[in-house]
């Protein structure tokens, strides 16, 4: 019996959103919080020879997350965040290191340099989303989902600031399965050499070179891409 079923996950925030990215991807949030809970610290320690074989093989063995095969292309069937009613804004990002604690570091200098490294101080102009929800669907094993939910405070970039608070979730199970395609529209990053047959108009359709799967900083996971959003007149997968 399969024990996958099609889901919506609505996200209810307390506190704006930072993103560093016009989207979050559900099934990054869910490999994030499944690996940092299987590798403990040695997560954020990988080697960087074979990190990313590594990081596969434990995704294909453990994500609560329907993964299917088209055309050779593997896609997981989470879709990217969808926000209906927000106001867009900006915020700046300040990071400077205080001369006083520097007794509780590890560096032998009297002096840390803040022009570079790791304690380089910076002023980022970064993107802020103002909501009240964020809604995902994916096609998944919801008691595990529903767990790994539960490790997850916050949404979107600047956590530990207060950003992206969640206030609380709700699972709600669905009919069909809206995770890589609803409505002829496309909910995630779909690789254009994984359908069998596409059509679509010149100004329904955006297209880019993107990762389409996590990990998403593995260059191996990069390919043209229909981006969420385009409108598919015509498609097979």
């Amino acid at each position: 019996m399969e024990r996958f079923e099609p889901l919506k996950i609505s996200f209810l925030l307390r506190t704006p959103m930072v993103m560093g990215w016009p989207y979050i991807h559900f099934d990054a949030l869910i490999a994030h919080t499944l690996l940092r809970e299987e590798l403990g610290q040695e997560y954020y320690t990988l080697p960087s020879k074979k990190a990313e074989e590594f990081v596969v093989e434990i995704l294909h063995k453990k994500m609560p997350i329907k993964r299917t095969i088209h055309n050779g292309y593997e896609l997981w069937h989470a879709s990217v965040s969808i926000i209906a009613e927000n106001i867009l804004g900006g915020v700046t990002i300040y990071k400077r290191f205080d001369s006083r604690h520097i007794s509780l570091t590890k560096s032998k200098k009297k002096r840390i340099d803040i022009a570079r490294g790791r304690f380089k101080a910076f002023a980022m102009r970064m993107p802020l989303v103002v909501t009240k929800k964020v809604i995902f669907y994916v096609c998944g094993d919801k008691e595990e989902i529903e767990r790994l939910l539960r490790h997850i405070p916050a949404l979107g970039k600047k956590r530990v600031y207060g950003f992206g608070d969640i206030k609380k979730y709700i699972v709600e199970e669905m009919a069909e399965d809206h995770s890589i395609i609803r409505d002829n529209v496309a909910m995630r990053p779909i690789p254009v050499g994984a359908f069998k047959k596409l059509s679509f108009g010149v100004r329904e359709i955006k297209v880019a070179k993107v990762a389409y799967k996590p990990p998403y900083w593995w260059k191996q996971n990069v390919d043209v891409c229909v981006m969420p959003g385009s409108v598919l007149r015509e498609y097979e997968l």
